[in-house]
């Protein structure tokens, strides 16, 4: 073969010892033993179960024999070819005994298979084999490919380890939250609804920094947002705030309330654990983070029950930044957000006036300073410089927050960081001076709008919602007790005991999604039975939640 012919598609070649391949002028495997290097390299491997194997340019498949008979248990193979010509030439050679096993993707066709497997818990890690030198047409992308496999996985387990932890406290807390519906304002009622320039408050150092440079006046002039933590350092130095965020879960947030000042519309996630009786909130809306993908949650933002859809970002200054975006009236109103560091300097983890930084204060021995040096030296901590060339501490969380701002919020028009430290945040930067006569030059003050009124009309649906969970979840407890005994002469001609148990499992994941392997329903007989004691908890929650709706039906949100 002439040495400037290229080769446009992959053909054999018979060597000594076997066949290789030649395409586009190069020998896929080698000239003397094909077989030998791809071998020698499974024969090294130390695999571990469940692991997901991404077999790169397969060709001729050399070496599957000798992977497969070393797999330990719960192992999955997917073939990966960049390059559509030798994807058509190894469908061939693909041997028959395993065509219905293993499948050959492109890259978008993977990404897909990935996300289907880990969804069911299938795989914890992920290995990539270059099976022949077809990688080295496309070597540089094949790696991010591996990159996202392993990043998925470890995503889809971390998810995991905060559902087992707080999922139950998550779902508990929705139940309660939808009795005060009726006397919320539905948020879409909300929406575009400021004209004026908009100031976001984290509980970061870089918020003191603001108050101390900020003209009080020119504050005035703006729709104030603070999330929880940030609240009381706002109120001790007599800045009006118009709206709080709060998404926490657990009841430590309540402290972050207390002496509060009337402000007019709390933002809640129904997760949040209810605040209502330690706030001085005149009004709520609520949204809803989508934790994890259940049917439960599907249910409840599909409802008629006027609440927003947020995707989960972790972080209550990522949920308030994206509120803002959501009432601004358009593209044209500025918003500002300073406190959303996500670092902190040596010894100083908050603004001055928060919860955090009281409790410091009150604590304060010659044994336990004011400063807290210990959270500089925390596991996961690091020293990073911050948008000003200052050194800062930061964790892996709040660089992934960080992270998650910059890909969600960079390309929003008007967003101005006016944060003096913290980690950049990939959005225009605005002087703490610039704010100022900005501001000056605002005519007037905030233009103060009727709020739009309570909807009791959601009174009924949400009852009903309530009444249909009891109904559903005490058949259930039956139906795990008694067996057959608890079905209807219908439910026997229809279904069998399995089937009636999982159908209404089906659309109540709440009880087992907080399971260390409740990422799949099984009717295996010791998971029914951890089912059998969720079930008196949510039984009790939606008892106490339905008394709440009729207690609170003409109430006034206000504590």
């Amino acid at each position: 073969m002439p040495e400037n012919t290229i080769n446009e598609k992959p053909s054999l070649v018979q060597t000594s010892q076997g066949f290789s391949v030649i395409y586009k002028n190069r020998y896929l495997y080698s000239k003397y033993n094909p077989t030998r290097t791809i071998i020698s390299t499974i024969d090294k491997l130390d695999i571990l179960p469940n692991t997901f194997i991404i077999i790169a340019s397969p060709v001729l498949w050399y070496g599957l024999d000798e992977l497969i008979s070393k797999l330990p248990d719960n192992c999955i193979i997917a073939a990966l070819e960049l390059d559509e010509n030798l994807k058509d030439f190894c469908k061939d050679y693909l041997p028959e005994k395993y065509k219905e096993k293993i499948q050959i993707f492109s890259a978008v066709e993977l990404v897909h298979f990935i996300e289907k497997i880990v969804q069911k818990g299938l795989v914890k890690r992920a290995l990539r084999i270059d099976f022949s030198a077809g990688i080295q047409f496309s070597a540089d992308s094949y790696a991010p490919y591996t990159d996202l496999a392993e990043n998925i996985i470890a995503q889809f387990w971390k998810n995991r380890i905060t559902l087992v932890r707080f999922g139950r406290l998550f779902a508990r807390n929705i139940f309660k939250s939808l009795s005060s519906i009726p006397n919320s304002i539905a948020f879409d009622k909300l929406e575009k609804s400021i004209s004026c320039p908009i100031v976001v408050f984290g509980a970061g150092e870089s918020t003191q920094y603001l108050l101390d440079s900020i003209q009080k006046e020119n504050l005035e002039k703006c729709y104030v947002i603070a999330v929880d933590a940030a609240l009381q350092a706002l109120q001790k130095q007599d800045i009006r705030v118009d709206a709080v965020v709060t998404v926490e879960a657990q009841t430590a947030i309540n402290a972050y309330f207390i002496g509060s000042k009337p402000f007019d519309i709390l933002f809640a996630d129904l997760c949040s654990i209810s605040a209502k009786k330690t706030t001085k909130a005149k009004h709520a809306s609520y949204f809803l983070s989508e934790y994890a993908e259940t049917n439960f949650l599907k249910k409840i933002i599909n409802s008629n029950f006027g609440i927003k859809k947020y995707e989960p970002m972790g972080s209550v200054g990522l949920d308030a930044i994206q509120i803002a975006l959501d009432l601004r009236k358009d593209e044209s109103i500025p918003i500002f957000i300073t406190g959303l560091d996500f670092s902190y300097s040596l010894g100083k983890t908050h603004t001055k006036g928060v919860n955090a930084h009281i409790v410091r204060l009150i604590n304060n021995t010659r044994l336990s300073p004011i400063e807290n040096y210990d959270a500089a030296f925390a596991s996961g901590c690091q020293k990073v410089l911050d948008k000003s060339g200052k050194t800062v501490i930061t964790s892996k969380a709040l660089l992934s927050y960080a992270q998650i701002f910059i890909n969600k919020f960079r390309d929003a028009k008007n967003l101005f960081d006016a944060g003096v430290t913290g980690l950049n945040l990939g959005i225009q930067r605005c002087s703490l001076l610039d704010l100022n006569n900005f501001l000056s030059k605002k005519v007037g003050s905030l233009e103060k709008k009727q709020l739009p009124q309570t909807s009791i009309s959601k009174f009924d649906s949400i009852s009903q919602y309530y009444d249909n969970e009891e109904i559903q979840l005490l058949h259930l407890k039956e139906l795990l007790s008694t067996g057959e005994k608890a079905m209807s002469e219908n439910e026997k001609s229809k279904y069998t005991l399995n089937e009636l148990i999982f159908g209404i499992l089906k659309d109540r994941d709440y009880l087992y999604i907080h399971f260390p392997d409740g990422y799949n329903l099984s009717t295996d007989i010791s998971f029914l039975k951890r089912i059998r004691a969720e079930i008196d908890f949510f039984l009790k929650d939606i008892r106490y939640a339905k008394k709440q709706l009729l207690l609170i039906k003409n109430t006034p949100f206000s504590s």
